[in-house]
């Protein structure tokens, strides 16, 4: 629960890349294994700091690392459909095209990764 807290409260307000890469990181095994996780993070408004985070990071290596970790929380949290409604916000499409956009060429981990989060909230 205190893991939690400040790995919320890191995502919510640190501009700290290495801040925000481990609390991503942990929200990321958290939401895996903790439904209640999943419920808090969109209570408490992480969603659109994590497609806010996403439209904002570049293709260099440590903010591949946090795409990475931010779209499988996504992921994480889209696995329960009585959330999913909650976290597709409007601007969520155009990030997450322009993230397809981005790694269509380079990553291929990334854009698998970025079209299963499509794939999740478009159904």
């Amino acid at each position: 629960h205190n893991r939690t807290n400040s790995a919320l409260d890191a995502l919510l307000r640190s501009d700290n890349l290495g801040h925000v890469l481990r609390a991503i990181a942990s929200l990321e095994m958290f939401t895996l294994i903790a439904s209640v996780v999943c419920h808090r993070m969109v209570a408490d408004g992480a969603v659109p700091v994590i497609f806010k985070l996403l439209a904002t990071l570049n293709r260099s290596t440590p903010h591949q690392k946090v795409v990475g970790h931010a779209l499988r929380t996504l992921c994480n949290l889209g696995r329960h459909k009585e959330l999913v409604a909650r976290i597709w916000l409007p601007d969520a499409l155009g990030v997450m095209v322009e993230l397809v956009v981005n790694y269509r060429e380079k990553e291929t981990a990334l854009l698998s990764q970025s079209l299963a989060v499509l794939e999740l909230y478009l159904k």
